[in-house]
């Protein structure tokens, strides 16, 4: 009974994710291109850079943390 419970909501979950991702994909090239034509695609391209270096920072905490729990 329990892991027939479990199966359900994982199923349920992962539908949900499957339409959070499907409305992702349907909404996001409208707005990178309002984004784009209001900044700039250089400006956006900055933004870029400084995202991928704050995701970068990020990823080196979370190693730092996990080696330090371990």
């Amino acid at each position: 009974m329990e892991n027939e419970q479990i199966s359900v909501e994982r199923a349920t979950a992962l539908s949900f994710l499957n339409t959070l991702r499907s409305a992702f994909w349907a909404i996001a090239p409208l707005l990178w291109g309002i984004l784009i034509s209001a900044f700039g695609l250089k400006v956006m391209f900055f933004f870029g850079g400084a995202a991928s270096l704050i995701s970068l920072f990020l990823l080196r905490l979370a190693l730092m943390l996990r080696e330090k729990n371990t």
